[in-house]
């Protein structure tokens, strides 16, 4: 079964007596240490479905994250999962928590800083070297300043979309067997290369050859069937989130309450807001923060139509009960407040694990 590891985090408690947003009652984080943190988000994405499935998949890593050729679809499009000969070890993602001084060397862009590297996916080695081959394993690395500074639901979020957006997504896109990864190819270096992408009422439309990445703005957009598999991960990690919920935390984890789960959506939604909005130059929100809102707001009302959609499961009809309400360009501009003041307060000389060795 799978596994998820969580490396460099540190076993203090994340917030500080002196910290402004927690004197002024801006940040309402749980003080609790961030090793209880990072356990409860580990035991949430491996009680979920989706995610797991994907990275137990033996036959796919056999084949270097392609499906093998045996590979049969059955009905409806599902695949039929071929054993492995021989038995493989349980899949296993490692996320690890680096420093502001990690990021900043590689960077070339603030938009890069900001926005970019809060987290990244890559398939690893048996040794967990991202990028090298045999793929056994994933690789996550995750901006410590981001995990000690959001909530549980925030951070799970993220994770949500580096499994869905990104690798997962793909992977479910070849086990279709249609022309949908054809149709990416083309619109990110192909014929439709430069053509705007997208189809009424979901405004605007967005280009994936110009985008900050094509598999972001392809996930954003409602027409795209990669945002559907995005949308459907997020709303499976919270039912994962409603068990925790219900049973309570486990040894060394926090409890999960109703606010985790609605900060989960929060995430969601205004990551593929802010990407549809802008076409992934997210800085660009900041000029239209009423824009971005309505963005949010268009795609809160499409989560909410999914949901309402399968209202007799009691889960879709309970997590209905758990959306955040609609938004304004005031809460956006807070919301870009808060990611920036975050990132500043993750640059103090001993407040954060993202100042490691600086």
């Amino acid at each position: 079964m799978a596994t998820i590891t969580f490396e460099n985090v540190r076993n203090v408690n994340p917030y500080y007596k002196y910290d402004p947003r927690v004197l002024t009652g801006f940040n309402a984080v749980p003080n609790v240490s961030y090793a209880h943190k990072a356990n409860t988000i580990k035991a949430i994405l491996e009680r979920s479905n989706q995610i797991p499935m994907f990275i137990d998949d033996v036959a796919y890593w056999q084949n270097e994250g392609e499906l093998p050729p045996a590979r049969q679809i059955g009905p409806n499009l599902q695949p039929i999962h071929v054993a492995p000969t021989p038995p493989a070890p349980p899949r296993e993602v490692r996320i690890r928590l680096h420093t502001t001084r990690e990021t900043i060397s590689s960077l070339a862009r603030v938009n890069d800083f900001c926005f970019g590297t809060i987290s990244q996916i890559c398939p690893a080695d048996a040794n967990h070297v991202p990028g090298a081959r045999p793929y056994r394993t994933v690789h996550i690395e995750m901006d410590a300043w981001y995990f000690e500074n959001y909530p549980l639901g925030f951070c799970t979020g993220m994770l949500c979309h580096e499994f869905a957006v990104h690798p997962q997504g793909t992977y479910v896109l070849k086990q279709r067997g249609d022309d949908s990864l054809d149709t990416e190819v083309r619109y990110k270096r192909g014929g439709l290369r430069g053509q705007a992408y997208g189809n009424p009422p979901h405004a605007p439309r967005v280009t994936p050859s110009t985008a900050g990445q094509p598999d972001h703005v392809f996930a954003a957009h409602p027409t795209s069937p990669r945002h559907g598999i995005y949308m459907e991960t997020v709303v499976d990690v919270a039912v994962s989130m409603l068990d925790r919920i219900d049973n309570g935390p486990g040894a060394g984890e926090v409890t999960v309450a109703n606010r985790d789960v609605t900060d989960l959506f929060r995430c969601y939604l205004m990551d593929v807001a802010s990407i549809h909005y802008t076409n992934d130059h997210r800085p660009k929100g900041i000029t239209d923060p009423a824009g971005l809102a309505r963005c949010f707001n268009s795609h809160l009302q499409l989560l909410t139509a999914t949901l309402n959609a399968e209202a007799a499961d009691p889960l879709a009809a309970r997590l209905l009960t758990l959306l955040p309400g609609q938004t304004g360009a005031l809460s956006v501009m807070k919301d870009f407040g808060y990611l920036f003041s975050s990132m500043l307060w993750g640059l103090g000389p001993t407040w954060s694990k993202s100042t490691s060795g600086f």
